[in-house]
């Protein structure tokens, strides 16, 4: 076969493969929200407003433009097809109820630039040491498990590794003695590269590297040129990080003491990302042979390979200087390593071939010896990944059989709960949309919006509960829980106390349990990401997600109710809006919620129970009391309003009416102990000594948690 014929066959072979096992999962089934996926959805949307400042400066501004823009694009095709009414009816349903399509549209753009990023790297390749090389980078990189495994959510990652190659492509021409042109277009991708993510500027590091290597001095004009551009193209980029400096400074400040503390012990951080996540990049052989090739190109001093091995350690360094290394935190180094073994591969077979003769086949052999580990690797994560999670069987077995609205105690931290559709995750929604868009434009559009129908639940942990997030009875008891969902996993993501776990069967009955597969314990995670799809060691993994069980609690009563309508939704939404606000001293933002929860649904108990609270807060104790009595008449199986009133009149001492009130609760809640010791501690203080110490020795009988 012609060499050209073949190489470009290969070459199409591995864009197809990468693009395959990139798009598997998205394809197929649906990979659950990782956390930090719903800023590239709420970030995004709320830049149609017409605010282009993004008001979050955890990350540069270029990425959220770039979806910005996708999204607005999304917007006008459904327009034009009629899909729609108006702008502010689009984004209240996308960035409220239907945030999984512009996830994907956001995933999608992942997978777009990571296959860039293969023939962006393959053109590398080709100026460091030939078109053969070139090829076997294109494969390597294609089967890199990393790519495979962080294409498949919505990320700045990708698209921040894209621009660095394109700067270290750059780079690579001013060895020849580069025009002003070129540094000016190395400044270009630099500054792009450091739009999309802070530690892209080492992509500034190759440019450096090559101007000293080609013999330039540092106060080379040309060399200064390129940083102004960087400068430049980064505050055009990103210009609220001056335009908003205070903002800006705080985040980015909070960003730097994230990474310096960490979130995981990790022995000797420095040496992670070249040990852990370069090895099982991929496998133990390409590992070898990168080393090999770095050590070899030291030896020969090869310039072009110099120039790669200068944006490694300089990447490296931007990385690894912190406790947190996220395996994530390794992208831009993955090219570089793909460079590094084909490189490796072709200088392998060219002395085999020196000895043996027959160079096409040594070729062949020795990159089918290295490559077959991660190729193998990676399509066994995209098939993992596209795999019905755990949290989605958990999710489709709670929406078949457990009423909407009812209160779960969720267990085992936010990062691995089931996701199904919450009012507190609507709460969080509506804080950010309210802060782009308003409460009053929503209420002008909410009577068109048209949602799928979903059931909606309250879970209880995580946010300012994460002190309660690996187990606690008293949370339960609280909040009066009739479930409780649990998850564990090797992952520190998902912790839980044992202590509680093992109470469990004296409180409540299994329903339900879903496994990842026997095999959790021996898999390689990245113990500091939530993100539950291995990395190596797959063999007994079915899918990806912890393990979970569903638990009905025997002393609390079931929920019964409805799938919600949007009005229903917005009024539970609203009422904890309202709550917060009046928790924060906020009560002109309270107050305005209050007014639109009972707009929306007057008689919704979350609702009254946010006038209860609210009314409390400003001093209007009457209609407090007016609201708690009127929570306990529209909900008379829930304590929630006598709780709320026997606190109220304990607060102005009325202690024989909040005596009683303890007491009607506590028969609401038959098996609880806490409510009991409630009641008795209400009877003492009211003088009914003789009922309370009768009332507790019947709670201290009583099973505890």
């Amino acid at each position: 076969m012609n060499r050209t014929v073949l190489s470009a066959s290969v070459v199409t072979g591995a864009l197809l493969f990468a693009l395959g096992v990139r798009a598997w999962g998205l394809l197929h089934g649906e990979l659950v929200w990782h956390p930090d996926e719903i800023f590239m959805v709420v970030i995004p949307l709320r830049l149609l407003s017409g605010d282009l400042n993004p008001h979050y400066f955890h990350y540069p501004s270029l990425h959220y433009y770039l979806l910005g823009l996708a999204y607005a694009v999304l917007y006008l095709l459904d327009l034009y097809r009629g899909l729609t009414g108006n702008l502010d009816e689009w984004v209240a349903l996308h960035g409220l109820f239907e945030m999984e399509r512009l996830r994907d549209v956001a995933r999608w753009v992942s997978v777009a630039f990571s296959c860039g990023t293969v023939v962006v790297t393959m053109s590398v390749a080709r100026r460091v040491s030939g078109s053969t090389a070139a090829v076997i980078t294109a494969c390597a990189l294609a089967a890199s498990v990393l790519c495979v495994r962080q294409s498949q959510i919505a990320s700045v990652d990708l698209t921040m590794v894209f621009w660095f190659v394109l700067a270290l492509w750059s780079a690579l021409r001013l060895l020849d003695g580069g025009r002003r042109r070129h540094y000016l277009i190395s400044g270009l991708f630099v500054g792009l590269c450091a739009g999309t993510k802070y530690p892209g500027v080492a992509a500034a590091g190759a440019v450096v590297g090559a101007h000293l290597l080609a013999g330039g001095r540092i106060l080379d004009r040309r060399l200064w040129l390129a940083g102004g551009v960087s400068l430049v193209v980064f505050s055009l980029a990103s210009p609220f990080v001056w335009i908003d400096f205070g903002t800006f400074r705080e985040h980015f400040l909070f960003q730097v003491e994230h990474v310096r503390q960490g979130t995981q012990e990790i022995s000797l951080p420095i040496f992670h990302h070249l040990w852990f996540s370069l090895r099982h990049n991929l496998g133990e052989p390409a590992w070898m042979a990168m080393l090999g090739a770095g050590a070899w190109a030291l030896y020969r001093r090869d310039r072009q390979i110099g120039v790669v091995l200068c944006a490694f350690v300089v990447a490296y360094a931007s990385i690894s200087w912190g406790e947190l290394v996220f395996v994530r935190y390794a992208m831009p180094l993955l090219p570089l390593q793909a460079i590094l073994v084909g490189v490796a591969i072709v200088a392998i077979a060219d002395r085999l071939a020196l000895r043996f003769g027959y160079r096409r086949l040594w070729l062949g052999l020795v990159a089918v010896t290295i490559l077959a580990l991660p190729a193998v690797r990676s399509m066994r994560v995209a098939q993992i990944s596209a795999a019905v999670d755990t949290r989605t069987q958990a999710r489709e077995w709670l929406e078949a059989h457990v009423s909407s609205g009812a209160r779960c105690c969720n267990f085992g931290g936010w990062g691995g709960d089931v996701q199904v559709r919450t009012f507190e995750q609507l709460w969080w929604l509506l804080v950010r949309h309210q802060e782009a868009f308003g409460l009053a434009d929503l209420a002008t559009v909410a009577p068109s919006l048209r949602p799928r129908p979903s059931p909606y639940y309250s879970f209880t942990a995580g946010g300012d509960r994460s002190a309660s997030e690996t187990g606690s009875w008293d949370l339960v008891d609280d909040v009066q829980c009739d479930h409780v969902v649990i998850h564990d996993h090797p992952l520190p993501s998902s912790r839980l106390d044992s202590a509680f776990t093992t109470r469990l069967p004296i409180h409540g009955q299994r329903l339900a349990s879903f496994s990842p597969g026997e095999g959790i314990g021996k898999a390689v995670f990245d113990d500091m990401d939530a993100y539950y799809v291995p990395i190596a060691d797959t063999e007994g993994i079915d899918r990806p997600g912890p393990y979970i069980e569903i638990w009905r609690i025997d002393d609390q009563p079931p929920t019964h109710r409805e799938r919600p309508s949007v009005t229903e939704r917005l009024a539970d939404a609203h009422a904890l809006l309202a709550m917060s606000a009046a928790r924060d001293g906020r009560m002109a933002l309270a107050l305005r919620a209050l007014h639109h929860a009972s707009q929306y649904d007057a008689t919704n108990p979350r609702a009254v129970a946010a006038w209860a609270y609210v009314s409390e807060k400003t001093g209007r104790f009457q209609d407090s009391e007016t609201a708690y009595r009127e929570l306990s008449r529209i909900d008379p199986g829930r304590a929630d309003g006598l709780e709320g009133l026997a606190r109220l009149l304990t607060a102005q001492g009325r202690l024989q009416e909040a005596a009683d009130t303890r007491g009607a609760a506590a028969a609401l809640q038959p098996r609880s102990a806490t409510a009991s010791i409630r009641w008795a501690q209400a009877l003492s203080e009211a003088g009914r000594e003789a009922e309370a110490l009768r009332v507790s020795q019947e709670a201290q009988a009583m099973p505890r948690r």
